[in-house]
């Protein structure tokens, strides 16, 4: 008898979790009236709030972030466009010197 209970696996425990209602909308809601509540006031801390609050929403909407991204992008273009240019500028012009020289 002693045999069987030791060859036996004891049962998975079981718990009772219900949960709660959450509602995503509602406590975004909260936040932000929290957040217009400490940057009314004049302190170092509703400095601080402000700041934080302007970096986590990216500082402007969407469109600032758009021109910022486009701007970039075109940089990024520029560069590439300048240093293609260069490239075969080089290739005409000294590859065929240096097969020369050889």
């Amino acid at each position: 008898m002693g045999l069987f209970k030791v060859l036996r696996l004891p049962k998975h425990a079981r718990y009772n979790y219900i949960p709660r209602y959450y509602d995503p909308r509602k406590e975004e809601l909260q936040d932000r009236l929290k957040e217009i509540e400490l940057q009314r006031e004049n302190s170092p801390e509703a400095m601080k709030s402000r700041i934080s609050s302007g970096l986590k929403r990216g500082a402007g909407d969407g469109r600032t972030r758009r021109k910022t991204i486009l701007r970039s992008n075109f940089i990024i273009l520029g560069v590439v466009v300048v240093l293609v240019m260069l490239s075969i500028l080089f290739i005409n012009y000294y590859v065929p010197r240096i097969l020369e020289s050889l």
